[in-house]
């Protein structure tokens, strides 16, 4: 009996900057996805200083031994993580697409998972899958919209201090059943994948405004605003081998990053603070 090969519906966007040997996992981790790997996986390099760029030329004739285009498309300066990802949608051709980051690692069914809830319900603009460490204890990864108080809860020098708190858990979604799938207010940006057509005539997904941090954020209220929805599926496993750099008690530039993008953020959404604390 003949078997039709599914096409994916989803293009596949990895930035990378000095993190060669994460970027091959992941990409090796697309590639194995069954029961279908991504239509396409684009590799956008942000000027790395490091052999990025040589070790993943290394693995393309490997990689495009099958079905699925995998590019390497390296970038003239470090545009940032945003920047980056629209530089790669703006080449992509499927009607999802995929935004990883080079830390990420897809469990063989995810992606079939994520696409299956874009493909049931196309209310959902964004779905984002179980983020788990490498020992795979969940990591927090969705969350309510920040409050006045969440916020201050959540930044130094308090967060050590209000790590366990109500106003956290309730911001982390910690009150919330995290075993099936539920509508949350955003996901952190490590994995994502997102509804093309929900941007409208906007082709790219995310405010290159913000170099780093807050574009997730962002993108998840404008599709709200849009009358969209954002769900979590823990069907879709993938690894996340993640330190918070902006959690740090000393000064640090992700620190600086953090806050330079949300001082941006709150400008660019002034009434984003006047919500309930439970929504």
């Amino acid at each position: 009996m003949r078997h039709e090969t599914r096409i994916s519906n989803s293009s596949a966007v990895v930035v990378n900057y000095n993190d060669g040997t994460k970027t091959i996992r992941c990409v090796d981790a697309l590639l194995s996805q069954r029961p279908h790997p991504p239509r396409e996986v684009l590799i956008i390099d942000n000027a790395s200083s490091d052999d990025s760029l040589d070790r993943v030329a290394s693995q393309l004739g490997r990689w495009n031994q099958g079905a699925v285009a995998v590019r390497s498309v390296p970038q003239p300066g470090n545009l940032g993580f945003a920047a980056g990802v629209n530089r790669g949608a703006a080449l992509a051709s499927a009607p999802y697409l995929l935004v990883l980051n080079p830390d990420v690692e897809l469990s063989p069914a995810a992606l079939g998972h994520l696409e299956a809830a874009l493909d049931r319900d196309p209310s959902i603009a964004l779905v984002a899958p179980r983020l788990v460490n490498r020992d795979l204890t969940p990591q927090d990864s969705v969350r309510r919209h920040y409050t006045r108080w969440s916020l201050l809860a959540r930044t130094f020098p308090f967060s050590r201090l209000c790590a366990g708190g109500r106003v956290v858990r309730e911001h982390l979604m910690l009150d919330r059943p995290t075993d099936r799938p539920i509508a949350v207010d955003w996901a952190v940006g490590g994995c994502l994948l997102l509804r093309r057509a929900a941007l409208g005539d906007r082709a790219r997904p995310f405010d290159e405004r913000f170099f780093l941090y807050f574009e997730d954020v962002d993108l998840a209220l404008r599709l709200q605003q849009r009358g969209f929805r954002v769900m979590y599926e823990p069907r879709a496993v993938a690894l996340h081998d993640h330190r918070r750099a902006s959690a740090s008690l000393w000064p640090s530039r992700a620190k600086l990053a953090h806050l330079v993008s949300l001082v941006r953020f709150l400008h660019k959404h002034p009434g984003y603070l006047g919500g309930s604390e439970k929504r």
